[in-house]
């Protein structure tokens, strides 16, 4: 069993709906996704377990700052450490890409998603308020959080 990331391309974005969809109440569109895949600023990195994509994120990385804009595991691979092994291959693409401080909004309702974040060392550093929809007529806010990479 050997977990490693990619880079992904266009030609992976029904495999990334598909796992985007299952993940979230409320995904992201496929079209999000492809411009995401084609932004110039874009880094989209799959999580492949062997030969199988079972998680993917969204990054942008501009000069020594990285934001994670969307992580998501397959929820039939969710609760068995990938999201901690995710991030740690994550930090060491950062360290090589020369980030420095990558940023980050989780709902402020994704308490295991936070606990992920701060066991990987990220800070909260405030709300954002309204920020995220829901299903309902309401919003929800969206903790920021840092990360900050030593170098040494």
């Amino acid at each position: 069993m050997v977990l490693s990331i990619k880079r992904l391309n266009a030609e992976h974005i029904a495999l990334l709906y598909g796992i985007e969809t299952r993940a979230h109440k409320i995904p992201w569109s496929q079209s999000l996704l492809e411009s995401s895949l084609n932004d110039k600023f874009g880094h989209t990195l799959g999580l492949y377990l062997d030969n199988q994509l079972i998680g993917f994120c969204v990054n942008q990385i501009l000069f020594e700052e990285a934001n994670l804009l969307n992580i998501c595991i397959d929820p039939a691979y969710q609760g068995n450490g990938f999201g901690v092994s995710f991030m740690a291959q994550l930090k060491q693409y950062y360290l090589a890409n020369k980030v420095e401080k990558v940023f980050l909004e989780v709902r402020a309702s994704n308490h295991r998603a936070i606990k992920l974040y701060q066991k990987m060392g990220f800070e909260a550093m405030g709300l954002r308020k309204n920020y995220y929809k829901t299903l309902g007529q309401t919003k929800e806010d969206a903790q920021i959080m840092m990360w900050e990479l030593n170098h040494d």
